[in-house]
């Protein structure tokens, strides 16, 4: 195992996340409620916000002419990009349901592109990497393509081959996107202080990009800062990224987390509950804080829970092994957490699988996770250093071994 070498981050970061909703959700009932039904079909349940992107066509029926498939492809890009930037599934659910209207034979590669946007968004990676190799065998340089391709072999932490993806974005107009995934791709293999550097440079051509791919810029580049606990690179950050979308809000909560700042916490995600990752913190922040109208607030996540059950929901492995870890047990939790590694290798899931196979003592996936950071070069100092803490000083016969 590498030495570490960057400054550590405050001792109770780690685990800040996963154990600070400890005595909240241990008060929460598990029992789940049973699903509504209306009864009256022109009841309205919820109402939509306000910049929900509207439905311009019929969505039952299919496009006949080609401006209406450009308007419909249109319609269905702005619904995708709600959903990402908005963590909202109704978005989601819309588009997925626009595209199921176009056959599923067509060679369309903006309609093939946003099946695979859509595939992803839903944890379909296998789904969108056969949608994006129908596309770069139509189009060889399609750049899109490949960096998507490489969004996805990212995540799956194949890295090897989301460098090669990585490698097949050519031309001079996408010069930039090709360093940026590069780039992105040696954060998590070793080069972490470098690519900080690296990003620093680039980051002066941001002016070339448009508002998503700035976005995407800015998070590597908080998630770096995040791993090094380096508040001067964050601080620089902080005053980029937007204060309006789930991406950039989860960047700046983790920071504020991390320092424990608490306040700032509850006052940044006071009003974005909604979304599940967003309100685990801001329940952290309450109680943390010692609000009294905290228990009261719990429900809202037991309910999202129990929604995820009742759908068999892969998708938010994450978020119910942290739930797990907190509510239930944390065997239950390192199940969840090890379902989740199958197919997602991000910083947040390399941390929430960690805090499982610590809380349950098992030497087998603590080890697990310290051959896998030593074959990638993986760099997170602090739970790296917890980890082969733990490794030294658990005892055979204490082990949890989930199989």
């Amino acid at each position: 195992m590498r030495h570490m070498t960057h400054n550590e981050p405050p001792k109770w970061h780690f685990l800040a996340l996963f154990f600070g909703l400890m005595y909240v959700i241990c008060h929460v009932s598990t029992a789940q409620a049973s699903p509504y039904r209306p009864t009256n079909p022109d009841q309205v349940l919820e109402k939509l916000p306000r910049d929900f992107p509207q439905l311009t066509l019929d969505p039952r029926t299919v496009a006949q002419t080609p401006s209406d498939v450009d308007a419909k492809l249109s319609q269905i890009q702005k619904l995708l990009e709600y959903a990402y930037l908005q963590g909202d599934p109704r978005a989601l659910g819309q588009a997925t349901a626009l595209l199921q209207r176009h056959p599923m034979s067509s060679n369309n590669v903006p309609l093939l592109m946003l099946r695979a946007q859509a595939a992803q968004a839903n944890h379909q990676f296998a789904e969108a990497t056969k949608f994006l190799k129908q596309v770069t065998q139509q189009q060889p340089n399609h750049s899109e393509a490949y960096l998507q391709l490489a969004s996805i072999e990212l995540v799956s932490g194949h890295f090897n081959t989301a460098r090669q993806s990585c490698e097949l974005v050519r031309g001079l107009d996408a010069l930039v996107l090709r360093l940026v995934c590069l780039a992105q791709v040696d954060a998590m293999t070793g080069k972490l202080a470098d690519t900080a550097a690296k990003l620093q440079k680039i980051s002066q051509l941001l002016d070339t990009l448009n508002a998503s791919q700035q976005l995407w810029v800015q998070l590597i580049q908080a998630d770096i800062a995040l791993r090094l606990n380096d508040k001067i690179l964050m601080a620089k950050i902080l005053k980029q990224l937007p204060t309006n979308n789930v991406p950039a809000l989860t960047a700046r909560a983790d920071w504020l987390m991390a320092q424990g700042q608490w306040q700032k916490v509850y006052d940044l995600l006071k009003n974005h509950t909604e979304h599940e990752g967003l309100l685990i913190r801001w329940l952290t922040s309450k109680h943390r804080l010692k609000h009294a109208d905290a228990i009261e607030h719990q429900k809202l996540l037991t309910e999202k829970i129990a929604q995820w059950r009742r759908r068999n929901d892969q998708a938010h492995y994450r978020e119910q092994a942290s739930y797990a870890l907190l509510a239930e047990s944390a065997k239950q939790s390192l199940n969840l957490a090890r379902e989740n590694w199958k197919t997602q290798r991000e910083t947040a899931d390399m941390v929430i699988y960690a805090t499982a196979a610590l809380r349950s003592k098992s030497q087998v996936d603590i080890q697990a996770l310290l051959d896998w950071a030593d074959s990638t070069r993986f760099e997170y100092p602090i739970v790296l250093q917890r980890l082969i803490a733990a490794q030294n000083t658990i005892k055979p016969h204490t082990q949890d071994r989930v199989k």
